[in-house]
């Protein structure tokens, strides 16, 4: 995989989507066994598969989403190239001269009008994912959770299945906070690595 940007772009697309592609195998298995058996647990299993497919194909953080926008783009470090492009907008809004021309405009008219729209809409994702989901999610989280928790407990120690309702909202607050986790390690590394340079 460390090899993988001496390929060629279409190759470098296909390598991004075998995981995809293999997953699907399972996935079809998975919904044939429930269309027989009807189980709650292939039920969850089929739940739990379909996210990670959101979660892979997402071209807003870096899993394979992101690199498959990025080589169909023929555009590298697409994130960077996004907000260089606010920075350069940003500067030129307030008078001041740019240090240097974003690479938006010294690409081809593909690849401008492309990361144009991923510039304008990573941004407008970020913005209402930190604005808005990340502070309802925490609220929710704080009132919610311990709830559903204490629920989930009582299912298991009276040895009863919990409802599907019940272990999607806990698997999706979980998988929620590991973004969050996940991101503001991000941020404080970059912080790390901004101030270190200084």
């Amino acid at each position: 995989m460390t090899e993988v940007w001496r390929l060629r772009r279409a190759d470098r697309c296909i390598v991004n989507l075998a995981g995809v592609y293999f997953q699907m195998y399972i996935l079809l298995a998975l919904l044939a066994l429930f269309y027989v058996t009807g189980s709650d647990t292939v039920r969850y299993m089929i739940l739990t598969l379909n996210l990670g497919f959101i979660m892979t194909l997402n071209p807003f953080f870096k899993f394979d989403g992101y690199w498959i926008a990025s080589d169909v783009l023929g555009i590298p470090n697409l994130r960077s190239r996004s907000k260089e492009l606010l920075g350069y907008v940003y500067r030129r809004m307030r008078g001041r001269a740019a240090d240097e021309t974003p690479y938006l405009l010294q690409t081809n008219r593909l690849g401008r009008y492309g990361l144009l729209v991923y510039a304008v809409v990573v941004n407008l994702f970020m913005g209402y994912y930190f604005f808005y989901i990340l502070p309802k999610f925490m609220v929710d989280f704080v009132a919610s959770f311990p709830d559903e928790i204490h629920q989930l407990v009582l299912y298991l120690s009276n040895g009863m299945a919990p409802s599907f309702a019940l272990l999607r909202n806990i698997f999706m607050q979980l998988v929620l906070l590991g973004l969050v986790g996940f991101m503001l390690y991000n941020v404080i590394r970059k912080l790390r690595v901004n101030v270190g340079r200084r």
